[in-house]
């Protein structure tokens, strides 16, 4: 930014630089600032600090509508490969809660290290899904599109049609609500045959509770940088009463990330911690693993200070759209639907407080196969 501002002159460049210099620990003496460095202005109003879509870098950022100190912003990576710099990340999720980094990406540390190969452009350092156990081969993502009831959404879809993943379709969905401090993540694989699909996140925390869920069997932990996959443990969905969800809570620098999971039935979760960056410390990383020919991934990722707002979340009964109530601490309840042919009508609907609905339109790929 030190560079942008000196080239641009774009104020919403000085005063990213002046929130980065707010911190007491920050000092304006790199290299940057010595060579291309220029005064910065006295006061600088904040920029309308909105979602965005840039489909030719293929990113697509949602933000919630608190100030940045408190904000949650989502970054969905699509479109083409980057080339030699380029890492196997596509549909990769980087997100903040309550204004701090809880899961960004990694990046690169430097060139010379080992880690740098074999952890950092890896497909497992990365929030997205892999298939047995390999990196992605590098292809073009495209953004999708639907309709429905959300305040915002990230959409879109990557087909692979040669190498370890040829055949092989994935789509991620992201759903915002106006107002709420939650999104929810929708990611649907589709192969031609059963394949070993594993869904990534790392989390910048300390696992603190996992309900819902039992200690269960090792299963493998071979592939493309699971050597740094530390002090792993293996649990399976318990059953419970009713239609109730596990959840998982972890203790974050700034506040608290529940992630809650409607749809566990056949995954088994591998939790771990592996290398941050920089290499000299660690984060949380979550695998939920399913051998599948076609499956969908749901989480909902609420990100909270003194007091969790979600009571708890159970599923729906319907079958032909993925749907849930999220329960809330004051009493209300919300309405979770993705479906890909129609608007689909739930059980309770008319109760609800609040519906967060969304219809796929089909992807590019599958009208061209029809």
């Amino acid at each position: 930014y030190e560079v942008a501002y000196a080239w641009f002159g774009d104020r919403r460049f000085a005063w990213i630089l002046k929130q980065n210099y707010a911190a007491p620990a920050r000092r304006r003496d790199s290299i940057e600032a010595l060579l291309y460095g220029v005064d910065l202005p006295a006061t600088d109003p904040a920029p309308d600090l909105t979602g965005c879509r840039l489909p030719a870098a293929g990113l697509t950022l949602l933000r919630s509508y608190e100030p940045p100190s408190t904000q949650t912003t989502v970054l969905l990576k699509h479109g083409p490969h980057g080339g030699g710099h380029g890492h196997p990340d596509k549909l990769s999720l980087s997100f903040y809660l309550n204004g701090h980094p809880t899961s960004p990406d990694l990046g690169t540390p430097g060139y010379g290290i080992p880690l740098n190969d074999s952890w950092f452009r890896q497909s497992l350092s990365h929030n997205t899904v892999i298939v047995d156990g390999r990196s992605q081969p590098p292809a073009q993502g495209m953004l999708a599109t639907g309709s429905g009831t959300v305040a915002d959404v990230a959409d879109a879809w990557v087909r692979w049609r040669e190498g370890p993943y040829a055949g092989i379709s994935m789509r991620r969905t992201i759903l915002f609500g106006a107002g709420e401090d939650y999104f929810v993540d929708f990611v649907t694989i589709e192969a031609s045959r059963e394949r070993r699909v594993d869904w990534i996140c790392r989390v910048d925390g300390a696992l603190v509770e996992n309900a819902g869920l039992t200690p269960s069997e090792p299963v493998a932990t071979d592939g493309d940088g699971f050597e740094h996959v530390d002090a792993a443990s293996f649990f399976v969905a318990e059953p419970a009463p009713g239609d109730s969800c596990p959840h998982l809570d972890w203790r974050l620098l700034q506040g608290h990330l529940s992630l809650f999971l409607p749809f566990e039935q056949g995954t088994t979760l591998i939790h771990g911690r592996v290398p941050h960056n920089p290499t000299s410390g660690f984060s949380d990383i979550l695998l939920r693993r399913r051998m599948a020919k076609q499956t969908t991934y749901v989480a909902l990722f609420h990100g909270w200070q003194k007091k969790r707002r979600i009571a708890h979340v159970s599923r729906c009964t319907t079958e032909d759209a993925l749907a849930f109530f999220v329960h809330l601490e004051d009493g209300e309840r919300h309405l979770v639907i993705l479906s890909t042919t129609k608007r689909t009508s739930i059980p309770g609907e008319a109760e609800a407080d609040c519906v967060l609905s969304y219809v796929r339109d089909s992807p590019a790929y599958q009208e061209s196969a029809a």
